[in-house]
């Protein structure tokens, strides 16, 4: 939208001209008061504006008359009182992408057309809307085969003391027929919901599960907007796992996750990108380098090209064909996309190097509705192929524009895979470097973040039964971090790749417990550990002892089952060579040996030789006892007479 503001000078003679034709206008007036910001200003120091909101039809075919919506907004302290709508327009049909430029940036001049008396009182901080209607026969604007096209219209307000105004674009139609050309409008389909992931880690404290009914919102949200795009004409190219097929729209593939292709490249990581491609299409989300061009070809993807960097080498009066190749070195084929369109449906007009011009809603359909006019005005009876880019994060006012321009008589609805296998344009174009940053895209550093936290990840989760899902599940967290979609976020993209990490009080959710001292005083034995898991999950750990020297041993490591929020005594074999104090370190760790939880110091007192040695005493002690008893036995000599041998058996017969 652009709005300008003049002096309010106009002869008598004029106005008295402009009632009277106004007399015989058609004029559909419809007011309506709606809120403004109060404004703080008062007239002398804040203009008041004017904003054409509505153009009944984005193309004006023969014999219909312009309806135009406008609203304009006090914002003095005063009120004011409009007194007509003046409309003027460009004198001749725009030709060329820049015409269009200089006609919203206000630079070209203006022809009178036809007023409309308003008597519109508005009243400070209000904004009033106001429709009305020109008969078509007050507007001078040819149709013939060679002479319509895309024209510039402004609508002045004249008040007692200014004169605010608005410009738009419009394309008077023509009734003769025309050569369509084949046109497609890019539509990349992407998951906005990555950049609200949840750190990964988590995902190890077993408490969030999983909202079904948010992902179920997801898939209708995602559903929603195929239905909305699924249009003859436009090629949506979507995440591989976003849901959806449109039934007439043609669907190509991004990369998995929309992974940010031009990061990639610039970290070297070739192998790393394979992963998420597969057939898939490069579209860049700002204005590519020739390396990461050289490497999109590499992964052999569809080559998209905006041709703001990829302009013809011989001065044209007329946009080329999109189909042509890139020397990189050899000549690959790439589709060059156009740049001054696409802008148009991202609201924010671009033609060469001049500065961009914000677009409205209405504007923005207009302009790329009239541009489209342009391409076929140019070279009207030869069909050149377009393909328009709508931005990643593109809204409604998007959607409008775009299908509006796909409606267009002159444009035959095509798409990505019909233009590809068309014939190339044979005229030259050349690269044009460019030496912008990849404003908030991945880092080289940040991949090397993300697999190191991956790695630490991957430790922990593997003590629990669902370890595998777990690291699975992580992973593709990190996948996610390397969507395109993270440069709008850069500082939630950092949190999330530290979260990947476990946290410090996951990483001593599993300690372990020493007691006092303990004495051992044999050679063999097992030392009681207490180990304590604070997870909400049950583990399954090694619990390892370190010893120092050769007096204590510990012949293997113990595998145990940690039930959830529990301690559990572990008894660990031990074997003593020697007598001393040792210093044991009790350490657990997951099946790899990983350290996985807070490790602790077990002190030992170790007296294997005091087992011999009372072993020996008892037994002294013993054989002591049964050699008293054996000398005294001998020394004390018999105790009664002997019995002869006669009485003896006489006394058994008894």
């Amino acid at each position: 939208m652009r709005r300008l503001r003049m002096a309010a000078v106009r002869s008598s003679a004029a106005r008295v001209a402009a009632m009277l034709m106004a007399t015989v206008l058609m004029a559909t007036v419809l007011m309506t008061a709606v809120p403004a910001a109060p404004a703080a200003a008062t007239r002398d120091d804040a203009a008041d504006t004017l904003t054409i909101t509505d153009v009944s039809e984005p193309v004006l075919e023969v014999g219909d008359d312009l309806t135009l919506t406008i609203a304009y907004t006090n914002n003095g302290s005063e009120p004011v009182t409009v007194h007509e709508f003046d409309l003027f327009a460009q004198s001749s049909t725009a030709i060329s992408d820049t015409s269009v430029y200089y006609w919203m940036d206000g630079v070209s001049p203006a022809r009178f057309i036809a007023s409309v008396p308003a008597d519109m009182r508005v009243l400070p901080g209000r904004t009033m809307n106001h429709t009305f209607t020109i008969d078509r026969e007050y507007l001078p604007w040819a149709t013939a085969e060679f002479t319509w096209g895309p024209r510039g219209i402004e609508v002045r307000a004249v008040t007692d003391s200014d004169t605010v105004s608005d410009r738009t674009m419009i394309v008077a139609a023509t009734d003769h027929p025309v050569t369509p050309y084949p046109a497609t409008v890019v539509v990349p389909g992407v998951d906005r919901s990555i950049v609200a992931d949840d750190p990964a880690n988590i995902l190890l404290s077993h408490d969030a599960s999983d909202d079904d009914n948010a992902d179920n919102t997801g898939d209708s949200s995602a559903a929603a907007f195929v239905d909305s795009w699924d249009h003859d004409g436009v090629t949506m190219i979507a995440d591989p796992r976003f849901p959806g097929r449109p039934a007439t729209a043609e669907r190509l593939s991004l990369p998995m996750y929309d992974a940010d292709i031009a990061a990639l490249a610039d970290a070297g990581r070739l192998a790393q990108a394979q992963e998420f491609v597969d057939e898939s299409v490069f579209l860049p989300a700002s204005a590519p380098s020739l390396k990461t061009i050289e490497f999109a070809a590499d992964l052999e993807m569809m080559l998209l090209i905006p041709d703001a960097v990829f302009k013809p080498v011989d001065a044209l009066t007329y946009t080329p064909g999109a189909l042509t190749t890139i020397a990189l070195p050899e000549e690959t084929p790439a589709i060059a996309t156009h740049s001054a369109m696409s802008s148009a449906l991202a609201g924010n007009l671009i033609v060469g190097d001049f500065p961009g011009l914000e677009l409205d809603t209405i504007d923005s359909r207009q302009v790329a509705v009239a541009l489209s006019a342009v391409h076929h005005r140019q070279r009207p009876n030869d069909p050149r192929p377009v393909a328009v880019v709508v931005k990643r994060d593109s809204d409604e006012a998007a959607r409008e524009a775009a299908l509006a321009m796909l409606d267009a008589p002159w444009i035959e609805p095509s798409s990505l895979s019909q233009i590809a296998g068309g014939e190339r344009s044979s005229v030259k174009r050349a690269f044009v470097e460019t030496d912008a940053l990849l404003q908030g895209a991945i880092s080289a550093e940040d991949l090397d973040r993300i697999e190191a936290g991956l790695a630490e990840f991957e430790k922990l989760a593997m003590v629990f039964e669902d370890g595998g899902e777990l690291v699975a599940e992580a992973a593709d967290r990190a996948d996610r971090l390397l969507s395109i979609a993270w440069r709008a976020d850069p500082s939630g993209r950092n949190a999330n790749i530290i979260g990947l990490a476990p946290t410090q009080a996951q990483m001593t959710a599993i300690t372990v417990n020493t007691s006092s001292t303990i004495n051992m005083i044999s050679e063999s034995s097992a030392l009681p550990i207490q180990v304590t898991n604070e997870f909400t999950a049950a583990v399954d750990v090694v619990v390892h002892l370190d010893t120092p020297d050769i007096r204590l041993e510990a012949p293997a490591p113990v595998e145990v089952h940690l039930p959830a929020s529990a301690t559990t005594t572990v008894s660990v074999p031990v074997e003593a060579r020697g007598s001393g104090n040792v210093d044991v370190d009790v350490m657990v760790t997951n099946a790899a040996g990983d350290l996985v939880g807070s490790p602790d110091t077990l002190h030992v007192r170790v007296r294997a030789d005091w087992e011999n040695v009372g072993t020996v005493v008892i037994a002294g002690l013993v054989a002591a006892v049964f050699l008293i008893g054996l000398i005294r036995s001998i020394r004390d000599g018999r105790r009664s007479e002997p019995v002869e041998p006669d009485d003896f058996v006489a006394a058994t017969r008894r």
